[in-house]
């Protein structure tokens, strides 16, 4: 099943992602990691590509997905021992050290509500996010800064950032939304040449060519009790398009 047609696009990511790469270099590098799903996951490993980022994940064995496999140019995937989504969502959590999920709707599928689940449990710092709010690239990112300083300080190596949410099939558009706000955090998230933060823009706005335009979100946090991750601010729950409360 083809859901899209975003080939040329992710082609396009690819030459942007060495070019970027070549550009800025990074204040603490994050690296990326999604099950490979069509919609929010996708939309996460091609803002990685776009964005110079390193990015893998776990995905099901055979490489399922919604529209047949994860395409074969997302090389640095993992295959896990077994075909279920629910084995590499967990998988994901459990070996990232935060997770951001990116929604449309409330109350959560059963499927996104799973990787919220897999985060209280292993203790992992995460975000849900509603795509509605106007500055949610900004507050996207300051939470991600807030990592930085306390997710293992004294370990130099990559943050893992586990983004996940809806598939294309039950949220679309979710793709194109989900990728214009990461495009937009990952690169507030670099350090020119010149040495200065760029900073996201509050509207959470983004110009790419056919891309562009403008997401926000609600949203909600939880420390998830992690050992070491430091105290994250909570944020109040918020919900999208007025749904009913889980």
């Amino acid at each position: 099943m083809r859901l899209w047609n975003f080939e040329e696009d992710i082609e396009k990511d690819m030459n942007e992602m060495n070019e970027n790469a070549n550009r800025a270099t990074a204040r603490r590098q994050w690296k990326i990691v999604s099950g490979g799903q069509t919609g929010v996951d996708r939309a996460g490993l091609s803002a990685a590509l776009a964005s110079g980022l390193p990015y893998g994940g776990w995905i099901p064995k055979g490489r399922r997905a919604e529209d047949g496999i994860v395409p074969g140019f997302y090389r640095n995937m993992k295959e896990h021992a077994s075909a279920s989504y629910p084995a590499r969502t967990k998988a994901n959590v459990r070996d990232s050290d935060a997770t951001l999920v990116l929604v449309v709707t409330t109350p959560l599928s059963p499927g996104t509500q799973l990787t919220v689940d897999a985060a209280r449990k292993f203790g992992r710092p995460f975000k849900v996010v509603c795509l509605r709010d106007a500055d949610a690239a900004a507050r996207i990112r300051d939470w991600m800064l807030r990592l930085e300083a306390t997710v293992r300080p004294d370990d130099p190596s990559a943050l893992l950032l586990n983004v996940a949410g809806p598939r294309e099939s039950k949220s679309p558009g979710i793709f194109v939304r989900a990728r214009q706000i990461l495009v937009q955090v990952f690169a507030s998230l670099r350090v020119p040449s010149s040495g200065a933060l760029s900073a996201a823009s509050a509207d959470g706005s983004y110009s790419g060519g056919k891309h562009s335009g403008s997401f926000g979100a609600l949203m909600f946090s939880s420390d998830g009790g992690a050992s070491g991750s430091g105290a994250l601010a909570a944020e109040d729950p918020g919900r999208c398009d007025a749904s009913p409360s889980e």
